[in-house]
């Protein structure tokens, strides 16, 4: 065998082949983990001295869980989330039209202010959601989150009746 003084073209374009899968997917997989999670806080406004209580750990992790799947983009993981019968009525691809547009903001907080049980099912959040709009104007939103328990586990209750008529 010949000692060669440079490699055979082959075995460069080989090598170059390598180099590049590895340098895209190091690209990617770095992209992947500097990418920031969008994660929020969970803040309780007293009502005197009074803190609100969660039926349980799992509502509160439900709870915290939804709302980072709406404002991460995981429109899949929040649509599980949905009660049953919501989902047995409205196809996911609606779904994804009602949602969409958070991914465009920031959740920054939400302050729970009162947890109301209206049945040993249901319960009912109200809360204010500040959030930063991607032209990065700070709003708050008032809203009153409702939650249903259903095969032993905490679903979240969409009633907005200009877009979901059930």
């Amino acid at each position: 065998m010949k000692n060669l003084k440079h490699p055979p073209i082959f075995l460069l374009k080989y090598c170059c082949a390598h180099v590049t899968v590895l340098a895209v997917f190091l690209f990617l997989y770095a992209g992947c983990a500097l990418s920031p999670v969008k994660s929020f806080t969970i803040l309780y406004g007293e009502q005197g001295d009074k803190i609100p209580e969660w039926p349980d750990n799992q509502c509160e992790k439900r709870f915290s869980q939804y709302w980072s799947n709406r404002f991460s983009g995981n429109i899949q993981g929040g649509y599980n989330m949905e009660s049953p019968d919501f989902c047995e009525v409205v196809p996911l691809e609606k779904y994804k039209y009602y949602v969409q547009n958070a991914v465009k903001n920031k959740l920054l907080d939400m302050e729970i202010r009162q947890i109301q049980r209206e049945s040993d099912f249901m319960i009912a959040i109200d809360c204010l959601a500040r959030i930063q709009t991607e032209d990065g104007q700070l709003i708050e939103v008032s809203m009153m989150d409702r939650w249903v328990m259903t095969s032993g586990n905490w679903h979240h209750v969409i009633k907005d009746p200009l877009i979901f008529s059930l």
